[in-house]
């Protein structure tokens, strides 16, 4: 390689891992970009003395496209060298060029290799003791690299961005086909557990993929993130508060703790603590928006207009036009919310979830204003029993209840412990403002679910989805 002397400081160096380019065309390489750094990144992780910044931390705070953007980011961070790479050639062996520069852009090593798409990031890896020995100034060694097959390579990296975008139906996808092709691998295995705990799944599946993870192959930072996690899952919300809590202070910088902190907090009962906890991680993560329902519900429960407009700031394009929509209906626009809800249904190409639940709501709706035949046909038979449920609760049918219950309850069998019944409570919630029935009611209907203590019709508002709220708010006009 090509090297020019570090400059002295007092510090530790700090290295920030820019992008790699890719002109190649290889599509066993189309995660080049971010995944070759993130190879890197974990393979510096051991060394002593030398910190880094991860791609994906560093792009959440990149403004810009081009170089100049991407070493300011990195300085504002702390980074003093800045390594980045690029791959290209006619044909494979591709060429894969990894240079080491200061902040400033001054060029101070560059290595050169060429290798076919499957064996770049070997390559790379083996590059990591010599780019680890040019910014320290001294030899470093260090551990073979684990051998990981070149399938699991690439859909480790795309379910990690994935991930990092909060496209969570993707990165499941990405990391369980990661954990079958790579089963012992630590990473995928944390990363899909990980995921599986941001989508909400049941408890029993988020324990089988922790239950999956080597864990003593992971990072101190990632088995505090399981161990809190654990905690999470099994509702220990105080041991997980004060777990997560007491992790950030020996690891400040990791998202996966800062976002259990926040999440720990507002279910284990403190939702203000919680809005200070999402606040300090969007500080560190300006783009990460998971979790910002929760702070928009808080803030809508409280009339906290400030809060609501720091909500839509960060909330993800869909959600802050729907949101936008309950402000709309919270400030008696009932028309102007109305037909933007309905020229949301009427888009080409919403999203799943979103059209399926708006239109149970509008489905809801209609069953209650007397148009059952119409409801059922705006859902179709799948989503016919919470319509069922709804007409058994407006005429108050004991038996016809009963039944609509042992239905809905069907329907949520493989939910998290706990969900069915917070549900049932929110839907609960929503016929008794359009029926004025008494919340006493609903606390008994949602406590029968599981023999627990009733559920606070204060908990429930205070949990209740985006569209459970449209809904509610619509019928409440």
């Amino acid at each position: 390689p090509r090297r020019s002397s570090l400059p002295a400081a007092a510090a530790p160096p700090r290295l920030a891992l820019l992008g790699f380019d890719d002109t190649t065309g290889d599509p066993s390489l189309d995660y080049a970009r971010y995944g070759l750094p993130h190879i890197l990144a974990v393979e510096l992780q051991p060394v002593p003395g030398l910190a880094t910044i991860d791609y994906q931390e560093l792009r959440q705070h990149v403004v810009g496209t081009d170089d100049a953007a991407w070493r300011q980011a990195a300085a504002a961070r702390g980074a003093t060298v800045v390594v980045d790479g690029a791959l290209d050639g006619e044909a494979p062996p591709w060429r894969l060029a990894v240079r080491l520069r200061r902040v400033d852009g001054r060029e101070l090593a560059r290595w050169e290799r060429h290798a076919a798409g499957a064996d770049v990031p070997r390559v790379l890896r083996d590059l990591a003791p010599q780019l680890a020995s040019a910014v320290l100034g001294r030899a470093v060694t260090l551990a073979p690299p684990a051998l990981v097959p070149a399938d699991a390579e690439g859909a480790l990296a795309r379910g990690i961005d994935a991930l990092a975008r909060t496209d969570l139906e993707t990165a499941e996808r990405a990391l369980t086909s990661a954990v079958a092709l790579a089963p012992g691998n630590a990473e995928a295995a944390y990363f899909r557990a990980v995921t599986l705990w941001w989508r909400g799944a049941a408890a029993d599946v988020v324990r089988a993929a922790v239950a999956a993870i080597p864990l003593d192959e992971l990072t101190p930072a990632r088995r505090d993130a399981i161990t809190g996690l654990t905690l999470f899952v099994d509702h220990r919300y105080a041991e997980a508060i004060a777990w997560f809590a007491a992790a950030l202070t020996r690891s400040p910088d990791d998202r996966d703790l800062a976002y259990g902190l926040f999440e720990a907090r507002f279910h284990g009962g403190d939702p203000a603590g919680a809005i200070d906890a999402f606040r300090a991680l969007r500080a560190r993560f300006p783009r990460f928006g998971l979790g910002a329902l929760h702070v928009f519900d808080y803030a809508m429960l409280h009339d906290d207009d400030a809060l609501v407009a720091f909500a839509l700031d960060v909330a993800e394009p869909d959600a802050r036009a729907l949101w936008a929509i309950e402000v709309d209906l919270r400030r008696g626009r009932y028309e102007a919310a109305a037909q933007a809800l309905q020229a949301a249904l009427d888009r080409p190409h919403p999203p799943r979830d979103l059209d399926r639940y708006m239109r149970r709501c509008l489905a809801l709706a209609h069953a209650l204003g007397g148009h059952v035949a119409f409801a059922r046909a705006l859902v179709g038979p799948p989503e016919a029993w919470p319509l069922d449920w709804a007409l058994a609760e407006a005429t108050g049918d004991p038996a016809a209840i009963a039944a609509a219950e042992a239905a809905y309850l069907g329907q949520r069998a493989s939910s998290a412990p706990g969900l069915a019944r917070m549900t049932l409570g929110m839907e609960a919630a929503i016929l008794a403002l359009a029926g004025d029935r008494p919340p006493d009611q609903l606390r008994a209907a949602a406590a029968r679910l599981d023999g627990d203590t009733p559920v606070s019709y204060t908990h429930l508002r205070a949990h209740e989805t985006v569209l459970d709220l449209v809904c509610r708010l619509l019928l409440e006009k």
